[in-house]
């Protein structure tokens, strides 16, 4: 019985030791936590660059937007959140393409329960991103970007660990 229990204990071993026993990667998470002090958005299709921004805005600074960005070439993939203080969340994916340092998404995201999508822009200018706000169709009750909107919303960069 002791040379089974010897055979077991030296087998697991062996198979702990073969893992790679890391963190698993997962859209928010990075393997550094850097702070790109100069964000420059390169047109590469070798290479991922991910970026992370937030901004706490409202009345009383407690509303929170993260978004993560993660680049590859000209495609776009992604995650936001929008977490107004004591107010329902939208929290989802980004999907979109890259033209220049402009960004074309559509967010698709989930608020209590139900899901929905909203197209997107956004610029990466001077170690920040800028997004064109959200404009309402009062008659579908939807958002939208309106072509003509400017970039007038910004997030400061920051580490890809949220």
């Amino acid at each position: 019985m002791k040379k089974h229990s010897y055979i077991t204990v030296c087998l697991i071993g062996a198979l702990c030791a073969c893992n790679d026993i890391s963190r698993p990667q997962h859209a928010n998470w990075s393997d550094s936590t850097f702070v790109n002090d100069n964000i420059e958005v390169k047109d590469t299709k070798e290479s991922k660059s991910d970026f992370c921004f937030m901004d706490i805005s409202g009345n009383q600074k407690k509303d929170t937007t993260r978004v993560h960005i993660s680049l590859l070439g000209s495609k776009v993939m992604g995650n936001m959140e929008h977490l107004p203080f004591e107010k329902d969340k939208k929290v989802g994916t980004l999907e979109g393409k890259k033209t220049g340092d402009t960004l074309y998404l559509k967010w698709y995201y989930e608020q209590e329960g139900i899901k929905d999508s909203v197209n997107t822009v956004f610029l990466i200018q001077n170690n920040q991103l800028r997004q064109k706000p959200f404009s309402y169709d009062r008659e579908t009750g939807k958002a939208y970007t309106a072509k003509e909107a400017k970039f007038l919303l910004s997030y400061k960069s920051v580490p890809c660990s949220f």
